[in-house]
C-alpha cells in the first residue's frame, strides 16, 4: 500500500499477509481491508494535527473481483469463510 497526500508520497508499506489466502480474491480483499483501516488512521492523524475535518481516503483496487466483494453487502457461499474483521471495508 502507497499513500499519497496530492502528488506528495507520505508513507508506504510492503508485507507478506499473516493470513493464508484461498484465492487472489481473497488476497486482494484482505490487503483492501488492512489499506482501508491504514488509510482511515492516517486521515484522522492528519485532521488531529492540521486541526480540521477528516479527509476522506480514496482507495484504489485492481482486482476486480475484489471490487465486487467490496461494493456488495450482502455474504454469498462464497465469502463467508473470510474473517468478520476483513469485511471492515464494506
Amino acid at each position: 500500500m502507497v499513500y499519497f497526500l496530492g502528488n506528495n508520497l507520505v508513507t508506504w508499506s510492503s508485507q507478506k499477509q499473516k493470513i493464508v489466502a484461498l484465492s487472489s480474491c481473497e488476497a486482494e480483499y484482505v490487503a483492501a481491508a488492512a489499506a482501508a483501516c491504514q488509510g482511515v488512521w492516517l486521515s484522522r492523524l492528519l485532521g488531529d494535527m492540521l486541526g480540521i475535518k477528516e479527509m476522506s481516503v480514496k482507495l484504489l483496487m485492481d482486482n476486480k473481483s475484489a471490487i465486487a466483494l467490496s461494493k456488495n453487502p450482502v455474504h454469498h457461499d462464497r465469502s463467508k469463510h473470510i474473517d468478520t474483521r476483513f469485511h471492515f471495508i464494506r
